[in-house]
């Protein structure tokens, strides 16, 4: 087929391909303002070594930090941080359920964890980042295995409050 052939199929089913577009664009319109709004807040917590003399120390402190991250970002997402999180909200739901709309990134290369937490109202949701990032911080603490002198050497802070989201992370309208 040539681009006349098609042209040509274009000119003589214009109203038929115009009210099938017009049709979908509606659909589509009527889904996103029908669609219940949903929030994202995040946070994020730095992990770092204590126990650190010279440069050496430093260095191998900060390789242990970045590899102990990703098992923390794991452990964001359990029950150890989630149930007493549900708990100490009075949240209706399960850890199970609650991980669903909890995720945790480790941007490359760093000793940062980046917590996103979706939920249906702003405050919620800003309240619920909070208090998982509360949690890993008692978390981390309890779960790093003390040095020699009965310190803990990996400790978490929150570098980034949860904040509460001015706008709705779905449905994006525009």
């Amino acid at each position: 087929m040539e681009l006349t052939d098609y042209l040509s199929i274009l000119r003589k089913y214009w109203r038929s391909a115009t009210a099938v577009t017009l049709a979908a664009v509606l659909f589509a319109a009527l889904f996103s303002m029908l669609a219940k709004p949903t929030y994202t807040s995040n946070a994020s917590l730095f992990l770092s070594v204590r126990t650190a003399s010279s440069g050496g120390d430093l260095n191998a402190g900060s390789s242990y930090a970045e590899s102990q991250v990703q098992s923390f970002a794991k452990v964001a997402r359990s029950d150890i941080v989630l149930q007493p999180v549900i708990d100490n909200l009075g949240l209706a739901t399960t850890p199970s359920e609650l991980a669903k709309q909890v995720t945790v990134s480790v941007p490359t290369g760093t000793a940062t964890l980046d917590i996103a937490v979706v939920q249906g109202s702003p405050d919620e949701a800003a309240r619920v980042t909070a208090a998982i990032s509360e949690q890993l911080v008692e978390a981390v603490d309890e779960l790093s295995p003390p040095s020699p002198d009965g310190t803990k050497p990996v400790v978490a802070t929150i570098i980034r409050p949860a904040q509460v989201p001015t706008s709705p992370t779905t449905p994006k309208t525009m």
